[in-house]
């Protein structure tokens, strides 16, 4: 499981990388050996991209690492034109997504793409792309996120709730329940 890679043209102004494409390339070949030392599928919890339509040389790069094993991913909101699944057909993501190069997380549980609403939830995994920190302390100043605590209330089915979104990993668990 990985989320938030935010796949651009552009280096961002905190990175001192001599080839921002080559150091993106690095980290996608890095993900996909991981899964194939691991025998297991590639899951992303959003944001592959950090702009909803990017070009077709960073869509085929990612194309060409995702066709090497099993995907399956949500849509972020850097995914999506105006932050809505609506505008899903004038995304990148869309064009993975409608290819079959990544699949939805149906085999796994139920999920949301980012704008979305879960309808008639009663899975034990949840997949999502919103803002959840694992406690208050936390969250930054005046920023509308919810807490593990909330989630797993939020979810009372859900032993596994997956996020992506805030770029920094936690593990919460409370009894035999986690949000990752």
């Amino acid at each position: 499981f990985t989320a938030d890679w935010h796949i651009r043209p552009d280096r961002p102004i905190c990175r001192k990388d001599d080839d921002w494409i080559d150091t993106q390339e690095e980290q996608l070949h890095f993900i996909t050996q991981q899964c194939a030392k691991y025998n297991c599928p590639l899951i992303i919890g959003g944001d592959i991209f950090h702009i909803p339509q990017v070009s077709d040389k960073l869509k085929n790069m990612v194309m060409d690492y995702l066709l090497r094993q099993e995907v399956y991913a949500i849509a972020g909101n850097h995914d999506l034109p105006y932050h809505s699944w609506k505008n899903v057909s004038d995304s990148s993501f869309g064009v993975l997504f409608k290819s079959g190069v990544i699949k939805d997380l149906l085999e796994f549980g139920v999920f949301v793409h980012f704008g979305n609403n879960i309808e008639g939830y009663k899975d034990e995994i949840v997949f999502i792309h919103e803002p959840i920190f694992a406690s208050a302390s936390d969250c930054p100043p005046n920023m509308k996120a919810k807490t593990a605590e909330e989630i797993l209330e939020e979810y009372p089915d859900a032993k596994w709730i997956l996020c992506g979104d805030i770029h920094k990993g936690f593990h919460y668990k409370k009894r035999d329940r986690h949000v990752i």
